[in-house]
Order: structure tokens, then sequence, then C-alpha cells
């Protein structure tokens, strides 16, 4: 809860390792929960804060397993409340809604109230994700009031945020931006500081879709505060939902380079998970980012050089109406050399090279006269491709 997420997750491992079913079992009628399930249930939310969901979905399948075993009501309870959570700041509408569903059915019939209440706002939210936002919305505030009315502070920045999620779904950014502000407060009043990133991050994207005009300039300020904390908190899912919101606002100020160069290297950090909705709309993103700087315009520098060449009509190295630079140089020579070497590194010209070749180059633009032989009409802007 605090954020220490890498200290977290080895004591978390330490303790999964140590449990035993066998002279454990007790435990959930002890604590109210099986130790085993309550440990892997919140290992799930470390590993994936931490940047492993596929590892995350493995623990999490192994938690609701154990609970079922186990035999205990409250025990699979709580492991559905904390698979539901996991859909939800997971952005999988889909689980989440399965899992808040047979734990509202499994709440209602023992007549447990702060499940119930838990399951809602899930299911809510979920509700709000799928289309039907004004029935969302009404679910989540029914649950977070039974929820706060039972005293509990445990959750309540997170679900905060998922109303205000729903709200600037349904349209209604100005209220979302409040219950973000509250949800903020909370977190410094409890300590809950996990999810304080993606509260930031949240702040940002609304800042960009009031409805009587954007504020880029805090938003950006939002977006980059949400990448500074998920960074210090080792919190790699929060830094790339947050470096995705940032990348897509400097794309749409036109800083192509800027925000690929942002949201790049937090993406390469990546090892799976790949078919989540955050990796895939990272990709996305970035896919759209490289093509709008492969295609962005020509530098002065390079305007001018092929401005010469247009008015000089001479052969490379010959000098014929041209100047040797300080080193003796021909610059039509040169754009030569450039555009042989482009030809070498270019994804798009090199047979076979694919998209790790395109990405050696670190900045392109195009022109009608590359001197490529492939219709890329790619020019690199730098004589010294890595």
């Amino acid at each position: 809860m605090m954020g220490e997420l890498p200290a977290a997750r080895e004591h978390l491992e330490q303790a999964i390792a140590l449990y035993d079913p066998e002279r454990h079992g007790s435990t959930a009628f002890t604590f109210g929960q099986d130790l085993g399930v309550a440990v892997l249930s919140h290992l799930v939310w470390v590993l994936w804060l931490l940047g492993y969901p596929d590892q995350a979905s493995r623990r999490q399948a192994e938690a609701l397993a154990l609970a079922r075993r186990v035999g205990h009501k409250n025990t699979l309870r709580f492991a559905l409340m904390y698979s539901a959570m996991a859909g939800a700041y997971g952005n999988n509408a889909g689980l989440a809604a399965e899992h808040s569903a047979s734990l509202l059915e499994l709440a209602r019939e023992q007549k447990f109230d702060l499940w119930r209440a838990g399951a809602t706002v899930v299911k809510g939210w979920a509700i709000a994700r799928q289309g039907r936002g004004e029935a969302g919305i009404a679910a989540i505030e029914r649950g977070l009031a039974e929820w706060t009315s039972s005293g509990a502070e445990w959750m309540r920045p997170l679900f905060l945020s998922l109303l205000a999620d729903a709200c600037a779904l349904s349209g209604d950014v100005r209220r979302a931006l409040d219950l973000v502000g509250e949800a903020l407060t909370a977190v410094e009043r409890t300590g809950q500081c996990w999810p304080a990133a993606e509260l930031h991050r949240l702040q940002g994207q609304f800042l960009t879709a009031l409805p009587n005009g954007a504020r880029p300039a805090e938003a950006s300020a939002a977006l980059q505060r949400a990448i500074q904390i998920a960074r210090s908190q080792s919190a790699k899912s929060w830094e790339l939902r947050a470096a995705t919101s940032l990348a897509r606002l400097w794309r749409d100020e036109g800083k192509h380079a800027d925000a690929c160069d942002l949201l790049a290297p937090v993406y390469a950090g990546f090892t799976e998970g790949f078919a989540t909705p955050d990796l895939k709309e990272a990709k996305a993103t970035l896919d759209t980012l490289r093509v709008n700087r492969v295609h962005a315009s020509p530098p002065p520098a390079i305007c001018g050089l092929l401005a010469r060449r247009r008015s000089s009509a001479v052969s490379p190295g010959h000098g014929r109406g041209e100047r040797k630079d300080s080193l003796g140089r021909f610059p039509s020579t040169q754009a030569s050399t450039r555009t042989r070497r482009h030809i070498r590194t270019c994804g798009l010209c090199a047979p076979g090279q694919g998209s790790q070749s395109a990405r050696r180059i670190t900045s392109v633009s195009t022109s009608p006269r590359t001197g490529c032989s492939k219709p890329c009409g790619i020019v690199p802007t730098t004589s010294n491709p890595r």
C-alpha cells in the first residue's frame, strides 16, 4: 500500500514459499481468510504493478484455485475481490465484470455487505466501460456509499478513480477532475501511495479533455508527475500508462520525436504481457509515432542541400558548379554517401532488415529526390546513424 513494490514482492514470495496448506489451513478461521490466498492475492497486484502482467495472471489463477480448495467462504470472497480489482486496474473490463459478478452472487447469499459494496463498485465500472455509462455510474455511487458507510478507507482512492473514469467516459470531465482531487487527498490521508501515479495520470488526461478548453501545460505537468512517481516506486505498468498518455499529448502538439523517445524505452522495458490492453495501446501509439516521425518535414539543412543539388545538376564528386567544403569534400558526394548508408540501414529499403533496422535511423524525413532505389522516400537527417 505504501508503494514499496520491490520489497513487497520479496517478502510476499518468501511468505508463499513458507506457506503449507496442511499446517496453515486453520489461519482462515483466525484471520478471516487463508494466509496463502491472502499472500497470493497481494502478490498479483505487486507483480502487475512491477510490469509482469502474465506472471500476475498466473498467480491470480493460483489464488482462486487455492481459495476454492480451502473451502472457506470468506477466503473465496477475498480472492474474488482482489481478482475483480486486478481486472479493473489492469483495464480489463471483461475480467472485472466476471469476478465482480461471482462475488456479488456469493456476497448476496451470505449477506456480507462490505464485499457486496466493493463488487458493486467494480461491476459498475465494468458496465460503464462496456458502454452503459449512466447505469455504471449509478452502481459505482451506490457501492461506494455502502463502502464508505462501513468506515473502510482501504481501496477508497482506487474506487474514486474508477468513478472518475466512468464520469469522464460519460462526458462529465469536470466531475471526474474533482473526484481525482478527492482521491489524491485520500492517498495523503491514508498513506495508500500505490495508486498515486495513476491518479496523476488521470488528472492529466482529463485536463486535456475539458469541454471549454484543454489545459495542455497543466496536463503535461500532471503526466510528468505520474511518470516520476511511477519510477520512484518501480511501478512499470503505471509508468507505461502515463508515458502513453503523455506521448499522445506531445504527438498532438507536433512533438513526434520527443513522444517517441519518451515511450519507446518504457515499452522496450517489458518482457511479457504484450496481449494486455495497456501494452497493445502503447504499441499502437508507438507505431503511429514512428510513422509520423518518418514522414516529418525535412529539416532546413537537408532542404538546402537538395536545392543546391537541383540547381547545379552535376554528378556527385565531379565538382562542376559546386564548391568544396573546408575539408575539400563535395556536398553532393556526402549526400550520396548518406543515401547509400540509408539503403543499408532502412527497414523499408534493405530486404529482410525489418523494423529493427528502421529503428537504427534516429531521425528521418521524406523527399522525392532521395537517390534510393526503393519507394520509401526517406532521407537520413544524420550522417552517423546508429
